[in-house]
């Protein structure tokens, strides 16, 4: 990031050299002294130094802070008002300062532009004893004649997180090269030849080192009489393409061993072909000894079981019996037909035999039949093994049970299509009404939410403000919200009166809901000209509101059963409720107040309106927010178990 200067120049009124105390103050706080050019409105560069993303900090030479605009608050949580006349060093872990107090000094008897902590790590320490990482520029500038210092600062947190991510990611695929354990080469192409430029370990092993001399010299060099491997890596490069060619009886070049060999050609733009050459001499030498291969597939959690060429069982491994039910002695001697679910068509069969009698390898996903009956979804590999002859003797079979990560799959899909169903549910944007100030906001738990919450217009120029909480998540839920987010739009523009609303849309819904299924909710009517506030709570959590001073007036206790237990919805009326200016209505879910950290304490309520009251002069949006922050604080490493839904709803004055 470049580096910045706030430049004075002369001929333009000085700005008062001193903040005002207060928060209101600091909120509006201006750079002492700042000058901008000739016709200018100093207020331009006040309006940038806040509107940037970089925290700026204006500090004098003796390391006090003069000024902070409105960024460093979000990184450090300090106010505005806490920070002007403080050391900077506050802003620094207690084992920096001594340091930087002396760096501060040096600097400051020849203050020039320059980045901060460059070289080495650097953090900054927040108000609450949370370090994180950060990128500084500091830059000399004369205000009232004396010498300021403009500190840039970012959070580079994000950055170094990605920067390592990326750097272990570099790690694990060399490691992953390295330690493959089938020989690899890597060609690179050069004018009309290609170059050996890189191995794996796996030859190494299996030459003892002796492709070594090989490295770096061309392809046409090491074969100069071409040959099929040539034409190969020729063709791959060509044809940007991957094929795979058996070579049996190959004599190496780098030993002289002949082995019998399964080359894998794979071309990778923009000018790379690498080969990756299994050896099957070992295989091919050891099919009279199947039953010795079984022990290298004892402890796989796939199936593997091997058959004659007639189709007939010789040998399971555990996992087989684990996955079918078939014991190892119920399926020695028969054939696959034992898990033949009659879900597969004809064709399925004659594919597979026509396939693997050609002495090719068949892979498909199948559904296949347990012992007791049930059915699963399994990949099917099916290898025929050769003698030495060429002939077919054996057939090993792999099944990996899909069962479970399909149902996974199925599930991730119908929450991810619930979670667009309900994301177009949710408001744009709060209603504009003169004199009030209203936001509402949702932090699901998961990737589909059962809360909800919306605003509805209503007879008399009147607003309605709901929040909702359906049981469940997924498509179900969030089908069941979008139905009753209909019905209560429709009925609210022909209903003031909020339990009607309520016991309608019961009625409405109540046969649609099934299996226990229900929806708390709370409906509140804002009458902006009268400045009152009807409500209608069906089972969901209370709604609460503040004096100006913050205090609670009053709690909205729920006074029925939730909607669609029953086909009549019994609801309390309630007398409408003033709303005087400066009060806040405080509508949730239990997500907030029910959030518990690690040692399974509850936030609770009391936290929650201690911070609504700290910010209640702030906009709702504001007040959503910092909420927000104060329960991820309270979770710390203890994960969001419930969706988390608010609504604030000021009247201003």
């Amino acid at each position: 990031m470049g580096k910045r200067n706030v430049r004075s120049k002369p001929g333009r009124p000085q700005l008062p050299s001193k903040t005002p105390s207060g928060t209101d103050a600091a909120r509006h706080q201006t750079v002492p002294g700042l000058r901008t050019a000739e016709g200018q409105d100093p207020a331009w560069a006040q309006a940038l130094l806040e509107a940037t993303s970089e925290g700026v900090l204006v500090v004098d030479d003796a390391g006090l802070i003069h000024f902070a605009n409105r960024q460093v608050e979000l990184l450090f949580g300090w106010r505005r008002d806490e920070l002007i006349g403080q050391p900077v060093d506050v802003l620094l872990p207690p084992s920096l300062r001594r340091v930087h107090r002396e760096h501060r000094a040096e600097y400051m008897q020849q203050p020039v532009k320059k980045p901060m902590g460059f070289g080495r790590e650097f953090l900054g320490r927040r108000k609450d004893g949370t370090d994180f990482r950060v990128e500084v520029s500091l830059s000399p500038c004369s205000i009232d004649a004396a010498t300021r210092v403009l500190c840039l600062i970012t959070d580079i947190s994000d950055r170094i997180a990605a920067e390592k991510r990326i750097k272990i990611g570099e790690e694990r695929f060399d490691l992953l090269f390295r330690t493959f354990p089938v020989p690899t080469y890597v060609w690179r192409r050069q004018e009309d030849d290609f170059v050996l430029i890189d191995y794996n370990e796996a030859d190494q092993t299996d030459t003892n080192a002796a492709i070594r001399r090989f490295l770096g010299r061309g392809l046409r060099a090491m074969y100069p009489e071409g040959g099929q491997v040539v034409a190969d890596i020729e063709r791959c490069y060509q044809e940007k393409s991957r094929f795979t060619r058996e070579m049996p009886g190959y004599r190496l070049r780098s030993t002289g061993e002949v082995k019998d060999l399964v080359v894998t050609y794979v071309s990778i733009d923009p000018d790379l072909v690498l080969t990756i050459i299994n050896d099957v001499t070992a295989e091919r030498a050891a099919l009279s000894e199947l039953k010795k291969l079984s022990s290298a597939v004892e402890q796989t959690a796939d199936a593997v079981f091997i058959t004659d060429q007639t189709g007939v069982i010789e040998y399971v491994n555990p996992a087989f019996e684990a996955i079918t039910g078939f014991t190892y002695a119920e399926a020695l001697g028969n054939t696959p037909r034992i898990l033949k679910s009659g879900q597969m068509p004809s064709e399925y069969y004659q594919r597979l035999w026509e396939t693997v009698l050609g002495g090719e390898a068949f892979r498909a996903q199948t559904v296949n039949r347990k012992r007791d009956g049930a059915l699963f979804v399994a990949e099917q590999t099916i290898t025929p093994m050769k003698d030495h002859e060429g002939q077919i003797a054996h057939f090993v079979s792999v099944l990996k049970d899909m069962t479970e990560r399909i149902r996974l799959q199925e599930q991730e899909t119908e929450h991810r299509l619930a979670g667009k169903v309900q994301k177009h549910l949710f408001p744009i944007q709060p209603p504009q009404i003169a004199g009030y100030d209203i936001a509402g906001a949702v932090f699901p738990a998961a990737a589909t939410s059962g809360d909800h919450f919306d605003y509805v217009s209503m007879p008399d120029n009147t607003i309605g403000i709901i929040v909702a909480d359906v049981c469940g998540h997924g498509m179900g839920p969030a089908l069941i919200m979008a139905e009753a987010r209909a019905y209560l739009r429709s009925i609210a523009r022909y209903e003031s009166d909020p339990q009607t609303v309520l016991r309608e849309l019961n009625l409405q819904i109540q046969p649609d809901l099934a299996g226990g299924s229900f929806i708390t909710a709370f409906l509140a009517r804002l009458d902006p000209e009268r400045h009152t506030l009807d409500c209608a709570n069906a089972g969901h959590w209370p709604a609460y509101i503040l004096d100006p001073q913050g205090r609670m007036l009053r709690k909205l206790q729920n006074d029925g059963f939730p909607i669609g237990l029953f086909p009549n919805l019994s609801l309390r009326r309630t007398r409408p409720i003033p709303l005087a200016p400066g009060g806040v209505v405080v509508l949730l879910t239990d997500g907030i107040p029910e959030a518990r950290d690690v040692a399974d304490l509850e936030f609770g309520v009391r936290r929650m309106l201690a911070v609504i009251r700290r910010y209640r002069l702030a906009p709702a949006r504001e007040i959503i927010q910092r909420t927000r922050d104060a329960v991820q604080r309270f979770l710390g490493p203890a994960e969001q178990a419930d969706d988390q839904t608010i609504v604030i709803c000021k009247r201003l004055g």
